[in-house]
């Protein structure tokens, strides 16, 4: 994933940006798995701590969750998904 840091904010900052770009763009939906740490690092070229700082700022914002042994999961968005399928006659269970 080719991504060019500004310079004008914090790398972390930046990146955690981006994602929430991706989330509000609908381009990453509810319910997506976000790459590991170790895999956004290699892809953005970045410390994993500068993505473990871009994450923290996400579940901050309530746009993601970390399931421990599972992943990182887009939240954005899950209780319209659920009032939608309720309106629709769609049992749902929480995502998580």
């Amino acid at each position: 994933m080719a991504f060019k840091f500004s310079g004008e904010k914090q790398l972390y900052v930046e990146l955690a940006e981006r994602y929430e770009n991706y989330i509000l763009q609908g381009v990453i939906k509810c319910g997506d798995k976000l790459p590991t740490v170790r895999e956004a690092s290699r892809d953005f070229g970045v410390n994993p701590q500068t993505v473990v700082k871009a994450y923290n700022l996400l579940e901050d914002k309530k746009m993601i969750r970390s399931i421990p042994r599972r992943g990182i999961y887009v939240i954005w968005g899950e209780e319209e998904m659920i009032q939608d399928e309720k309106e629709n006659g769609v049992v749902h269970d929480e995502l998580f």
